[in-house]
């Protein structure tokens, strides 16, 4: 023991240090119980809190992507649709496009065939006016030479 005395005494330890040793002791146990306890239970407690934040981000963020994945989906068909619908009213527009020209074309021929069977009836009875008149030259011409 005396070894240990020495030793003790060349690094400065007295009998006060029994003392320092109990003040030392008193302190922990009074800073474990109003320091480091409550300092240990605000830290759990942020802890928790940041896990459970943690948590709550992935599942907002989950939601989102969800969210929108909806929204995609949804503006994908509205896109579809308005462009099926523009298809389907420029159809519509070129059929009654369609039948107007035909209405119209159909009343122009219509009127052409009139004004040519006028043309016609006309070139008709202009031609038998020409070969009656013909007839009688060539009977007088007839006449003439023979007469």
């Amino acid at each position: 023991m005396e070894i240990v005395t020495s030793i003790l005494t060349q690094l400065g330890v007295n009998n006060t240090f029994y003392y320092q040793f109990a003040i030392i002791c008193v302190l922990y146990f009074i800073s474990s119980k109003f320091l480091f306890v409550p300092l240990q239970k605000v830290l759990d407690l942020r802890a928790e809190k940041t896990t459970k934040t943690e948590k709550l981000a992935g599942e907002l963020n989950e939601k989102y992507k969800n969210l929108k994945y909806e929204y995609d989906e949804k503006l994908e068909r509205t896109h579809k649709s308005v462009q099926e619908n523009k298809t389907n009213q420029k159809k519509e527009i070129e059929r009654e496009l369609e039948y107007s020209f035909k209405d119209k074309e159909s009343e122009i021929n219509d009127k052409l065939d009139t004004q040519k069977n006028i043309v016609e009836k006309e070139y008709l009875s202009k031609k038998n006016d020409i070969l009656g008149e013909s007839k009688n030259l060539a009977d007088e011409l007839i006449k003439r030479v023979h007469g």
